[in-house]
């Protein structure tokens, strides 16, 4: 039997994330000498760094490639890769930002508004490439 030039190499890879820490920030009057109506606005502010922690994640990643000959020295290869194969939606990042009235209205209110960035889902990849 003669051996075949063709390969077909696979890859298997299983991402394993305990989860990234991050900063809960608390809310703290500081002073604002550009409020005309109150003398103090809010601002966030982190008392402990990395206090918390993202829940953990996993994603899975498959590919091949076959590599082929044709005729008049025509080479290549041709692949197919899924990246994050099951869909997984893990959380990246976690940030904040306070919202509080404009500097001419009383400042006795605010808002936290949690900003949390996302992963992208499945992600399929195809690939040929020719060589001569």
């Amino acid at each position: 039997m003669q051996p075949s030039n063709h390969h077909r190499p696979t890859s298997l890879n299983l991402h394993f994330n305990s989860g990234r820490p991050y900063s809960q920030p608390v809310p703290e009057q500081v002073p604002c000498p550009s409020c005309t109506v109150s003398p103090y606005t809010w601002e966030l502010h982190y008392p402990t760094l990395n206090q918390r922690r993202l829940p953990a994640s996993m994603r899975f990643d498959v590919g091949s490639s076959y590599r082929f000959q044709g005729r008049r020295r025509m080479r290549g290869k041709a692949g197919l890769a899924i990246y994050n194969l099951f869909n997984n939606r893990q959380i990246l990042d976690r940030d904040f930002v306070i919202e509080t009235p404009p500097t001419n209205q009383p400042q006795d209110d605010y808002n936290i508004q949690t900003l949390t960035r996302r992963a992208s889902g499945a992600i399929p990849n195809l690939f040929v490439q020719f060589e001569w």
